[in-house]
């Protein structure tokens, strides 16, 4: 089975994650991490169970992908990330869509194993 990813919904899940705490160039704490990862695991999940493309995907399958995009999402994840979001007046930046785009490419590669 294949998972789709539309780039929106990718897009919100990495702008779930860049809302979670004021901008500094410094790492997060591992709670904010941790509410980070539930956050954008939490937006994914709504995200891929409406996207129709997936209408054929198990919840296990959506399950695991949204755990890997969340959890690499949060991992790459800086404080000057959010700063460029937030002086973006809230819309992602080429490079944050890029990376989103990279991140479910890398998390349905790892599912196909």
């Amino acid at each position: 089975m294949r998972l789709f990813m539309a780039l929106p919904a990718a897009v919100t899940v990495l702008v779930f994650c860049l809302l979670a705490r004021s901008a500094s160039a410094q790492d997060f704490s591992p709670a904010e991490l941790a509410g980070m990862v539930k956050s954008a695991y939490s937006g994914c999940m709504r995200s891929q169970l409406q996207n129709p493309n997936n209408a054929g995907a198990t919840r296990e399958l959506i399950e695991k992908y949204c755990v890997c995009t969340a959890n690499r999402t949060a991992s790459r994840s800086m404080r000057s990330d959010i700063a460029k979001y937030e002086a973006n007046k809230g819309l992602a930046s080429e490079e944050l869509i890029a990376r989103a785009h990279e991140i479910g490419i890398e998390c349905r590669a790892e599912l196909a194993r």
